[in-house]
């Protein structure tokens, strides 16, 4: 049975008052959500869609009616969340359904595809409200009040993130930029000067920023680093190229640099090769600057390895084991050998010797002889 005959049926348990009266009483009842005659009329016919404050006003006016006749609807009947479960289950139903019996709405789809399950366990109906009546809306305009509620509840907002960052890429920009509003990015320092990020900040923007690079990275960088940019997000770019860097296999990130180079992002080719050197896992660094070198890119694959160069001596160990046990050429360990700060060489190549490196050792040599000691 159809969500319309559900309420029908409670209409006809209620002794069935007239659309004129339920219409007198949701107006009573709910200043905020008005229902015409006609629309109350065409809803519980089924001739559209219902909302669930719709659902929810009509119930509230159906059962204030049964009260003052002295036939009070028992109290599973009119329970909030019963209801909401049931236009939930409507809408299930109706993705389900066969092509033949008509296509679901996009509106529809989408409603669907945020899993309420959290907020209808926690009794949160305010907030299955919010999600289901503005399911055919953007994102970004109710996505920061339902983290927010649910961040104040200690409640994992994983998911909302992972089903908002399957959006399109600039209305991912977008959800990003109304979050940044509602979660301010801030950098606190201890008197230790540690560094520490506004903790929502960083569940909300910085979990959104992850996985939209994981879900839009190979074709959209671009388009995302340009949109941050445009809305004053630009303070992340280094965060989203970090992720793309990290998460890609080397041919797409060869794809992704392309994309970049097209779109004359220059510098943040740069950028995302750093990111590349600094946090992908050393062992997957040789198979990317690989890849990069036979695709012509070689200025890609010289910054990462540069920049490995000069990050911490464990780091620098680590890809060089990585390179040789690729039988990486001398020419790619001297290019990080390159990326060596001057004053670390004698330190470095110290290090390498005592480490049965000695070969790299003599590399270091011989690279602090080209660099400029300043």
């Amino acid at each position: 049975m159809d969500l319309a005959s559900q309420l029908s049926n409670l209409r006809a348990r209620a002794d069935k008052p007239s659309y004129r009266t339920i219409e007198r009483l949701i107006s009573r009842q709910r200043r905020q959500c008005k229902m015409a005659r006609s629309t109350i009329q065409e809803k519980l016919s089924g001739g559209s869609p219902l909302t669930l404050s719709q659902t929810l006003a009509i119930v509230d006016a159906l059962a204030e009616h049964a009260r003052l006749n002295e036939i009070p609807l028992p109290a599973q009947e009119v329970d909030h969340e019963v209801w909401a479960n049931r236009l939930i289950a409507s809408l299930d139903k109706k993705k389900s359904a066969p092509a033949s019996a008509g296509k679901v709405g996009a509106a529809e789809e989408i409603a669907i595809e945020w899993n309420l399950e959290p907020l209808r366990q926690a009794h949160m109906i305010d907030l299955v409200n919010v999600v289901t009546e503005n399911r055919s809306k953007p994102t970004a305009t109710w996505l920061p009040r339902v983290l927010r509620e649910m961040l104040s509840a200690e409640m994992d907002v994983t998911e909302f993130l992972e089903r908002a960052a399957q959006d399109s890429a600039l209305a991912v920009v977008e959800t990003l930029k109304e979050l940044e509003e509602e979660f301010p990015y801030s950098v606190d320092s201890d008197p230790w000067g540690q560094h520490a990020r506004d903790g929502e900040n960083l569940r909300t923007v910085g979990g959104l920023l992850k996985l939209a690079a994981r879900q839009h990275g190979e074709e959209f960088t671009p388009a995302v680093i340009v949109g941050m940019r445009r809305t004053h997000l630009g303070h992340h770019v280094d965060d989203y190229l970090a992720q793309v860097g990290t998460w890609f296999a080397p041919h797409r990130l060869v794809r992704i640099i392309d994309h970049l180079e097209k779109a004359t992002l220059t510098n943040d080719v740069e950028r995302l090769a750093q990111r590349i050197a600094k946090h992908r896992a050393p062992k997957r660094i040789p198979d990317a600057v690989r890849l990069l070198m036979i695709a012509e890119k070689q200025v890609a694959a010289s910054i990462i390895l540069r920049t490995v160069g000069d990050c911490i001596l464990w780091r620098v160990e680590q890809v060089v084991k990585a390179l040789l046990d690729t039988s990486a050429p001398e020419e790619i360990l001297y290019e990080i050998a390159l990326g060596v700060p001057y004053k670390k060489h004698d330190e470095y190549a110290k290090h390498f010797e005592e480490s049965d490196l000695k070969g790299f050792a003599e590399i270091m040599r011989k690279a602090k002889m080209e660099i400029p000691p300043f």
